[in-house]
């Protein structure tokens, strides 16, 4: 009615026969739907607008995008709330004549299962270098097509490092004369000749079965490396390249430390973030004006803020402990960075990060997926398993393509990506930039439906090589990898049991039950800060996190554009008699059954407040075992009034 009385208006209003003809045109396209509905054209001219539509992606201009608030004047429900950016309507017409990559499942693996049974081979079997056997337990893992490289070199010198150099068949067959000249540790770098590859390539068992999958002339080549160091007792990679270079002390003209120490990284900035995509450009402040991001981050989230996160507060971490260890750590490197060549194209270089005092580095959420590279990362003894680099599509996407298949396992395995501060320098080696941009032509079409699918995706698998077998499985399925990825996977972990690593534990988030958090009120300092933090912990263990509250309508909007699942509820001062007997509470707890009564996922929802986690094993039975048995913290008036999640 008010899409016809608008086109009436329209009509008697006109004062030409062209405006009627207009107007009546309108009407055709309204009654038979063929360029725009007659609920999106009433949008236009209304004030109320739906939130579901809502999408930063949708508005270029960088002034009107939403940004987290350290205080938030509009939280109060009486408040008049502020306007939000114009929303994208329900029905946008598609004018493109490119196809969209979908991500569905298009075949079907056909192949036999991997034998993973934990059985190991003797040590007489294994292919060892006496001169290596037990002698580091830190490796430099590189290969190269290139003459040696002051950045090999300087590895190579590394105090308590080793290092294995991959050849392939286009390395100089005068390699390590060169690398002798040139100042390399001889006495602490293998040289992985084509001639010793091909030996192994003779072996029987796993160890030869593997090496047999690696094309030569690849860039995958280097999964040989990482193999050979675990053979040799790593604990730790320093996966690297041979034009990213370790920065030299200012004192001592040594390298710099790139591993410390100590057990323990001082100083990690928790990143706060609702979306599963991160872009850890921006937090790390890049010297170049906004935008930047990363080879592999999805091009479509590039202009939306939300995925850039915020820093949440800083602590020491660990490698290893109960909770969480670090499997990854990705230096982020000044001149010349690890960026697509759509970056390269458009965006100026040479470019630098912040690597002040106040640097930090950054702790990526476990829900949250960045892109690390193959370039300048430490890799620790949890995280080995998931250093094998795909060899069935082009070397610029194969180590990105890695990154997202490792953070999906990562994150039922507590295991966390962490970003540093740029201790190194890439000198890139000569590229044809139009060349890149064909080679990284999946980053662009296929990484967002590729987090979306990783995201989502679940295994009843509970032996931790299997699960990985299972991964790349469905990935093959949907056309992110070809067969032989799959076989080489599958050959991978056979040659990793047999030579007796040890696989983490597996510890899956919770998929079957929903936690729905009850918060009474909204309108309490930097409440919309607290609840993202709220999602972000819960999200850690539960697949499903949802925060049910009186927001009002500026807060569910910014809730929806930071991807935090909310539940508007009525606010408890409204009317005394919801006060009494809690149905505000009890009434979004219902919502929230209903909303899965038809879910074939979840089984149950966890009703907790805010301010309490409880003993929920003992209170389903044992049913859903959940990781405390404590009342972790309960925040009674008065005694933490002051106190904040974080600090809970």
């Amino acid at each position: 009615a008010h899409c016809l009385i608008t086109i009436w208006t329209t009509m008697r209003a006109a004062s030409s026969v062209v405006a009627i003809v207009a107007a009546l045109i309108i009407v055709k396209q309204v009654l038979t739907g063929l360029n725009v509905s007659s609920k999106a054209l009433c949008e236009q001219n209304t004030d109320s607008r739906p939130n579901e539509a809502f999408s930063l992606r949708k508005d270029d201009d960088r002034s009107n995008r939403l940004s987290l608030p350290t205080n938030d004047p509009t939280n109060s429900p009486t408040n008049k709330p502020i306007e939000p950016p114009p929303i994208q309507q329900a029905f946008v017409p598609d004018s493109s004549t490119g196809k969209v990559f979908g991500g569905e499942k298009i075949r079907d693996f056909s192949n036999p299962m991997a034998n993973l049974k934990e059985t190991s081979i003797s040590s007489e079997q294994l292919p060892f270098e006496n001169d290596f056997r037990a002698k580091c337990n830190k490796w430099g893992v590189v290969t190269t097509i290139f003459d040696p490289t002051e950045a090999i070199s300087r590895v190579s010198n590394l105090p308590e490092w080793c290092l294995v150099v991959v050849a392939d068949t286009k390395t100089p067959k005068d390699y390590v004369e060169k690398f002798k000249a040139l100042g390399g540790n001889e006495g602490s770098t293998f040289f992985f000749s084509v001639e010793r590859q091909k030996t192994w390539e003779q072996l029987d068992g796993p160890i030869g079965a593997f090496v047999r999958t690696m094309p030569w002339r690849h860039f995958g080549r280097k999964n040989l490396g990482y193999l050979f160091a675990i053979l040799h007792g790593a604990e730790y990679f320093f996966d690297f390249d041979d034009d990213n270079f370790i920065k030299l002390d200012e004192a001592s003209g040594e390298p710099v430390e790139i591993l410390p120490s100590t057990v323990a990284l001082d100083n990690v900035t928790v990143v706060m973030l609702g979306p599963t995509a991160f872009n850890h450009h921006p937090i790390m402040k890049p010297s170049i004006p906004a935008p930047s991001w990363a080879r592999g981050f999805p091009l479509e989230y590039i202009k939306d803020e939300a995925t850039e996160g915020q820093a949440a507060f800083r602590h020491s971490m660990p490698f290893v402990s109960k909770s969480n260890s670090i499997g990854v750590i990705q230096f982020l490197a000044d001149g010349n960075p690890d960026v697509d060549a759509n970056h390269r194209l458009m965006r100026p270089l040479p470019m630098t990060f912040d690597n002040s005092e106040d640097a930090t580095s950054i702790l990526v959420p476990k829900h949250a997926y960045s892109p690390y590279n193959a370039q300048a990362s430490i890799h620790t003894q949890p995280a080995l398993w998931a250093t094998l680099l795909p060899t069935t599509v082009p070397g610029r996407v194969s180590d990105i393509w890695r990154s997202y298949f490792a953070q999906c396992i990562f994150a039922d395995s507590n295991l966390r990506l962490v970003f540093a501060p740029p201790k190194i320098e890439q000198i890139r080696n000569e590229h044809n930039f139009l060349g890149d941009l064909t080679a990284e032509k999946d980053l662009y079409t296929k990484s967002g439906k590729l987090i979306d699918f990783l995201s989502s995706w679940d295994s009843e698998k509970l032996r931790f090589p299997e699960r990985v077998e299972q991964l790349w499985i469905d990935l093959y399925e949907r056309s992110y990898i070809e067969l032989d990825d799959v076989v080489a996977l599958q050959k991978w972990l056979e040659a990793l049991i047999a030579m007796g690593y040890k696989f983490p534990e597996l510890k899956p988030r919770i998929r079957n039950v929903a936690m729905m958090g009850q918060f009474n009120y909204a309108d309490f300092p930097n409440s919309m800060t607290q609840i993202m933090m709220w999602s972000q912990k819960m999200r850690e263990r539960f697949q499903t996190a949802i925060a049910a509250a009186p927001f009002n309508k500026t807060q569910l909007v910014y809730l929806e554009a930071h991807r935090i699942d909310a539940l508007q509820a009525k606010d408890l001062r409204m009317n005394k008699r919801d006060h009494l007997g809690f149905y505000n509470p009890m009434s979004n707890l219902m919502r929230t059954l209903l909303r899965f009564s038809n879910s074939s996922t979840i089984e149950a929802v966890l009703y907790a407040h805010d301010d309490a986690l409880l003993n929920i094993t003992e209170l389903s039975e044992g049913k859903y075992p959940f990781p405390t048995d404590k009342i972790i913290a309960n925040r009674r008036r008065g005694e933490y009034d002051n106190a904040e999640y974080v600090d809970l």
